[in-house]
């Protein structure tokens, strides 16, 4: 009997042993993740100040005085005396560099204005590099297309390298077919802009045909760009003679050696938005196919308010470790954990007891 009791006795001593190790080890770990978590990083915050040696740097006051009131004696006045031999009063020495010191400390502050932020400089034309992909018809994104009746357009991605100026892409329009004169494609966006203000636009592009000489197409594949100063997207609303035609020539359609042509100008425009049209122009009845590209499009000046151009992703770093408190890992750790001392203390309060 006494053997049995005393096998009770050490197996509730072991499962008391081992609930207190399981409660050790579970602050242990509650402490880790706080820890890990950043809320005790309280003890890097210490402030720094002066120390005792930077304190004592400046002189006490009054210390070049002092002795000139005490150290007055008698054998100081004998030699006043027989340097005086005319006895004539002389001004005491510190009434003067104690008035050069209170002039010196009443320079008057600069009163300049500070100098007025430049306005920041962006290019107001979303996706002028055609590198953000292109849509289902072939436009690229931020861009739209039109057409007219009378010949067969492609709009596609530009993936041959010659005919890219930058980056990977650039916009191409083929143009094939032309059973009539007068046939046109491109595309137009509408730019947000601060009005009053001076805009770089600069353009750059090719023309290829079969020909590839103006002399034998007789200028028969041109490029022009119009601007509608209203932010309008009607194409043909535009007056005729407001088509500005770019002086790119053809070239040879495939060849090894084709080059971009650019042109820029300066505007003003008088409106909070403009838009801007790029179209490709077959002049002349002509079933061959011709090439169109353009690449690098830009209207350079002063950044609307509120508006985003062309912004890089944000720089990633730093911590973004959720806190303690709102870690599910935290509390799921922590459920499991009185789940298994849960179990424990119920399995011992279950055991029968032997006696």
């Amino acid at each position: 009997m006494k053997e049995k009791m005393k096998k009770i006795a050490k197996k509730r001593i072991w499962l008391i042993v081992g609930a207190i190790a399981l409660v050790l080890f579970i602050v242990g770990l509650l402490t880790m993740l706080v820890v890990q978590s950043g809320m005790l990083n309280r003890a890097g915050n210490v402030k720094i100040g002066l120390g005792p040696g930077e304190a004592t740097v400046a002189a006490p006051a009054g210390s070049t005085t002092a002795p000139a009131q005490t150290g007055a004696t008698p054998t100081a006045t004998k030699v006043v005396k027989k340097s005086t031999a005319t006895n004539t009063p002389q001004p005491k020495p510190t009434a003067t560099p104690t008035k050069q010191k209170a002039t010196a400390t009443r320079t008057p502050k600069s009163t300049a204005t500070p100098t007025p932020a430049k306005p920041e400089v962006v290019n107001v034309i979303r996706n002028g590099g055609f590198e953000w992909g292109f849509t289902d018809d072939g436009v690229a994104f931020q861009w739209k297309r039109f057409t007219n009746e009378g010949a067969k357009y492609i709009f596609a991605a530009e993936g041959w390298p010659p005919a890219i100026r930058n980056g990977e892409t650039a916009q191409r329009i083929t143009v094939y077919e032309a059973h009539q004169p007068d046939r046109y494609a491109g595309i137009y966006q509408t730019a947000p802009v601060v009005p009053g203000e001076s805009y770089r636009l600069t353009l750059h592009g090719q023309i290829r045909s079969r020909a590839g000489d103006i002399a034998v197409s007789r200028y028969g594949y041109r490029m022009q760009y119009a601007i509608d100063w209203r932010g309008g997207t009607d194409w043909q609303a535009i007056p005729a003679d407001e088509w500005v035609e770019l002086p790119w020539d053809e070239q040879l359609l495939d060849g090894a050696d084709v080059q971009f042509e650019d042109y820029s100008l300066n505007i003003t425009p008088p409106n909070s938005a403009i838009t801007l049209f790029v179209r490709v122009w077959n002049k002349w009845p002509d079933p061959a196919e011709a090439q169109y590209t353009l690449d690098t499009v830009s209207m350079v000046g002063p950044k609307p308010s509120d508006e985003l151009f062309d912004q890089p992703l944000p720089a990633t770093g730093g911590s973004t470790a959720a806190p303690l408190t709102t870690d599910p890992r935290f509390w799921g750790s922590l459920l499991f954990l009185l789940f298994l001392l849960g179990g424990a203390v119920w399995r011992f309060r279950r055991r029968p007891q032997i006696l």
